[in-house]
């Protein structure tokens, strides 16, 4: 009968139960009624788990009982602990490096956090938390109740954190290491606590001590004092907040207003004297936005704009506040003047800094010109220009498809079909201002009756079947021989190969020309021919055409390796007309 009794498990009430889940989870539940002593100790492999309070531990999944100290088990493949105290003065212990999370219940409790990432929490009653060495969160309040306890709560090693976060407001002191009266929270004893987590709702006063501290608002009307040394960090949250800091702390929450929170006041005790700005336009410019800073790191900044002509002078000038990197735009296109200058909590200023600007927002407009009605020709050409910039450059587009860069003139490639179509061309001028209403023109494609086309070839005689209308001929560029994507390799002898088509019922001849598509000297504004070739195309056939360019034009092109040029055709229709055409595309010469 003695043998049976050791071997089984005894049916008592007063008992502990643990076990470990299947995702590694160790969960211990201390018995109601007993004054626990739980120790834990070793790794996953093999855990060690005693409770002398108890008349005895239930082991279950995972853990195995002892059958002569039935206090005792032995757990594996335990990835984190957690521990359930009783109801009074308990004690846990942990002697392992695996995170943990220990709870206390009523009664004075003691909860000795491991070499781990540990979290503590104290409920009512006079409690100690010791964190020990790890980063550890030490929650001494009532996280249930809401009843205050006196609590001891000592952070160790690692970055420690108290939580006062249920509370209705606390005021703690970290330069104090005995008792003292938190107020909200009861009389609690810190020690090597490196954060602090304030009241959610209430206000808070916390002071930092020459450590690096981290204190958090969230809540309330809250002080913070961390002007005492260290880098420290401060969070603001709702209510009204006041920052006592030194100029190496981290302030968060600025004068932002995405994040909904700020730090309405924080001073350092000593006023800006620093105003820079670090980056933005000092002439011409279509995007007046500057970035600016201060010696004061949480400094806030007022900006102004005056006309070229004025001067900026703190007295009669109007400022407003602004923040680094806004877009602040004079009322018209011209020359101006934009200052900034740093202004801390207290109204304190420092000098301004200026730069004088150029603003051209105004993007040009577009005309267009080209067969408005129906034309026969399913690749009709389109000239257009800016009457406000010669120099711009375009971008068109057909029947709502993607714009593209094109030159002074532009026909479809590959040809429309019959049917109603359109072209969008839309002027950029040097800053990149676009036009937002681009040229439109419509026009209709009937290539079932034969015919010129527009202002072209000469007219049907009807009484003259002999004289049958005849479609003038044009090139259109067409598919480059892509390399990579829409590159067009030059080949080790200088040879770029470009695809034409002769579109029409009579030959094409012309010269094709491939010319840098942006000037590559800053001194010689000119785009540079790289090379040239004339062509003789059938009627209604591809060629191939080799533009082979000189030694000095391959040492360019292998200079600046991967490149934008423009290939341009130029050409003479029947009746002597010259047309050109252009195409933007990438050489690779590597």
């Amino acid at each position: 009968m003695v043998v049976v009794f050791l071997g089984a498990t005894p049916a008592v009430a007063a008992t502990s139960e643990v076990r470990v889940g299947s995702d590694g989870d160790l969960s211990y539940k201390a018995a109601p009624g007993q004054v626990n002593d739980v120790t834990i100790t070793g790794e996953g492999a093999s855990l060690i788990v005693t409770d002398t309070g108890t008349e005895a531990i239930v082991p279950g999944q995972g853990c195995q009982g002892d059958p002569i100290n039935l206090q005792r088990v032995t757990c594996a493949g335990v990835d984190k602990i957690f521990v359930n105290a009783s109801n009074l003065d308990d004690t846990v212990t942990l002697n392992t490096a695996l995170p943990s999370q220990l709870a206390g219940r009523d009664g004075n409790d003691t909860l000795n956090g491991g070499d781990g990432n540990d979290l503590l929490k104290g409920d009512d009653g006079d409690d100690t938390l010791n964190g020990n060495a790890g980063n550890d969160f030490l929650l001494g309040e009532d996280q249930w109740s809401g009843e205050i306890g006196n609590d001891v709560l000592s952070g160790g090693g690692g970055t420690d954190v108290v939580s006062y976060a249920s509370t209705s407001g606390v005021t703690v002191d970290l330069n104090d290491t005995g008792p003292q009266n938190t107020i909200g929270g009861g009389i609690d004893t810190l020690s090597a606590i490196e954060k602090i987590n304030g009241s959610t709702t209430g206000p808070d006063v916390l002071v930092g001590d020459a450590e690096p501290n981290t204190f958090v608002g969230s809540g309330g009307d809250d002080t913070f004092y961390v002007a005492g040394g260290g880098s420290d960090v401060v969070v603001c949250g709702d209510g009204t907040d006041e920052v006592l800091s030194d100029r190496f702390d981290i302030v968060r929450f600025r004068f932002d207003p995405g994040v909904g929170s700020t730090c309405e006041t924080v001073d350092d005790g000593e006023p800006p004297t620093r105003t820079t700005i670090t980056d933005g336009p000092s002439g011409l410019t279509n995007n007046p936005a500057w970035q600016f800073d201060s010696d004061e790191p949480w400094v806030g900044f007022e900006c102004t704009i005056v006309d070229s002509t004025g001067d900026v002078d703190a007295g009669s000038t109007t400022w407003s506040p602004c923040r680094s990197g806004d877009r602040i735009s004079p009322p018209t296109d011209g020359a101006w003047i934009f200052a900034v200058r740093a202004i801390d909590d207290q109204a304190n200023t420092a000098p301004w800094d200026s730069r004088a600007f150029t603003l051209d927002a105004t993007a040009p407009n577009t005309e267009v010109q080209g067969p408005s009605g129906t034309t026969s020709d399913p690749a009709p050409e389109f000239t257009f220009s800016s009457p406000d910039d010669p120099n711009a450059t375009f971008v068109c587009g057909f029947d709502r498809e993607a714009f593209f860069e094109c030159s002074t003139s532009v026909f479809p490639d590959p040809p429309l079909s019959d049917g109603d179509h359109f072209l969008e061309v839309a002027a950029i001028d040097a800053l990149g201002n676009r036009d937002a209403t681009p040229a439109r023109i419509f026009f209709r494609v009937d290539t079932s009756t034969p015919g010129p086309g527009p202002g072209e070839g000469p007219v049907p005689n009807p009484q003259n079947p002999q004289n049958p209308p005849v479609q003038q001929a044009k090139v259109i560029i067409g598919s480059l021989v892509l390399i990579s994507g829409n590159a067009v390799k030059m080949s080790r002898k200088g040879r770029v190969s470009i695809s034409l088509r002769c579109a029409g019922a009579a030959k094409c001849t012309g010269r094709l020309s491939i010319t840098t598509a942006k000037p590559v000297s800053k001194r010689d504004r000119r785009l540079v021919t790289l090379g040239a070739k004339k062509f003789t195309i059938a009627a209604n056939k591809k060629r191939r055409i080799n533009v082979r360019f000189s030694k000095s034009k391959m040492r360019l092109a292998k200079r600046l390796k991967r490149f934008k040029a423009k290939a341009v055709i130029r050409e003479v229709d029947s009746k002597g007309n010259p047309r050109i055409s252009t195409r933007v595309f990438v050489i690779r010469a590597r």
